[in-house]
C-alpha cells in the first residue's frame, strides 16, 4: 500500500510517500518500475528461514490420544514428553507443533492445529535429568508412532489409540517447540 500525501498549499513541496508493503512486495514493485524512497541504493535484508505457517483460520484441528508403550525393566528417570510434527518428529532440527508430558502411565492426549495437505508424525522422549534446564531435549529413550498422519482438509481429525514405543538409542537432541523471537 503506498500512501500519498500532499496539499494544493504545498505544491512547490515533494510529496511525502510512505511505502507500508513488506520487503518482498517491495522488491517486486521495484522490479516493476515503482520505486519509493532510498529504494535504489537500499537492498532488502535476506530474512532467515521460517517455519510453515499455520493459518488458525484454514487449519484443521488435529486431536490424538493414545499411550507410551515403555521398554522392559525399571522404569527410566525422567519426565516423558509426546510430540507432533510437521515431518520427521525425529529430527533435531524439526520444530514441534505441540510438545506435551504424558501421565505417569504414558497415557496422553494432545490437540495441535495442522495445516491441510501435510503430513505429521508422533514422536516420545523421557527427558534426561542432566538436560533439565538446558534449551531442548535430551533423550536416550524415545520412539516414534508407526504411521504418519495425513492431514487432507480442514475438518476435525481425532485419532485415537497411537501407540509410541519407546527404545534405548544413541543420545539425541530435539527442539522444545518454544518460538525464538524473529527480528
Amino acid at each position: 500500500m503506498t500512501v500519498l500525501l500532499a496539499c494544493q498549499r504545498d505544491a512547490g513541496k515533494v510529496p511525502i510517500v510512505v511505502d507500508a508493503r513488506g520487503q518482498s512486495s517491495a522488491a517486486n514493485a521495484s522490479a516493476a518500475g515503482v520505486s519509493g524512497p532510498g529504494s535504489a541504493t537500499a537492498k532488502p535484508a535476506a530474512e532467515p528461514p521460517r517455519e510453515a505457517f499455520v493459518d488458525p483460520l484454514g487449519a484443521a484441528t488435529v486431536e490424538l490420544s493414545g499411550a507410551v508403550v515403555f521398554p522392559p525393566g525399571p522404569p527410566k528417570a525422567g519426565r516423558v514428553f509426546v510430540f507432533v510434527s510437521h515431518g520427521d518428529c525425529l529430527d533435531s532440527a524439526v520444530t514441534p507443533l505441540r510438545r506435551m508430558p504424558s501421565t505417569e502411565d504414558g497415557a496422553f492426549l494432545l490437540h495441535t492445529l495442522a495445516t491441510p495437505g501435510s503430513q505429521l508424525s508422533v514422536c516420545a522422549a523421557v527427558e534426561e535429568t542432566s538436560s533439565q534446564g538446558a534449551a531442548g531435549l535430551s533423550a536416550t529413550y524415545y520412539g516414534q508412532a508407526a504411521s504418519r498422519i495425513r492431514v487432507e482438509n480442514t475438518n476435525d481429525l481425532v485419532l485415537h489409540d497411537i501407540q509410541i514405543p519407546l527404545r534405548v538409542g544413541p543420545l539425541r537432541r530435539f527442539a522444545d517447540g518454544k518460538k525464538t523471537p524473529s527480528l
